[in-house]
């Protein structure tokens, strides 16, 4: 009890810096704070996203000048310890389908990326998404095997078909179509 109220009063003090850091509650606007998230995840500073998490009215949804929330820059940027956070601590309000200017979700973003561990926890997360959710992210995963290599591909694609073929059966014919238009992106075994 004793180790846990300190860790909370070191919380309270941290989030109280932090607070000052940006100048104070009170004459910091909504804007700035939500800001200040963005480019804490985009930087994977974890502190200060655990942090900002904490302020009731944190924005995790809001956008910066390419559209792109907090998730979708720790997603392509390969911070996966803040997509964990982003998705532990909001849940029930993050919007996994925000597309930024790249017309890249978080999903799509990490699966052009290349990065198969936030690929696979933004799947977990993503419930009900609808087909097209899949199927940009299918498209993505070969789009960023073009410009980055192919080397993970397959799993990548793989793990989204899975994800989604239950569901969408149909998105059997899409992933093939991919295949067959980029076939020097697929090895045949």
């Amino acid at each position: 009890m004793l180790n846990g109220g300190k860790k909370m009063k070191k919380n309270i003090f941290m989030l109280a810096g932090l607070l000052l850091s940006i100048g104070s509650a009170a004459s910091s606007t909504q804007f700035q704070l939500d800001q200040k998230l963005i480019t804490a995840a985009a930087s994977g500073d974890l502190t200060t996203v655990k942090n900002l998490l904490m302020i009731p009215e944190i924005n995790v949804n809001a956008v910066d000048n390419s559209n792109a929330t907090a998730l979708i820059h720790a997603a392509y940027n390969d911070y996966l310890p803040v997509v964990n956070e982003l998705l532990i601590k909001k849940s029930n309000i993050i919007d996994l389908t925000i597309i930024d200017t790249s017309s890249c979700t978080a999903l799509s973003a990490a699966a052009y990326a290349g990065l198969k561990p936030i690929v696979q926890r933004l799947l977990a997360a993503s419930g009900t998404m609808s087909k097209n959710y899949f199927e940009q992210a299918l498209t993505k995963a070969f789009a960023g095997a073009k410009t980055n290599g192919r080397d993970s591909l397959q799993e990548i694609s793989s793990l989204i078909y899975k994800a989604a073929i239950k569901k969408y059966p149909s998105i059997k014919t899409y992933f093939w179509n991919l295949i067959e238009t980029n076939p020097f992106l697929w090895e045949f075994n």
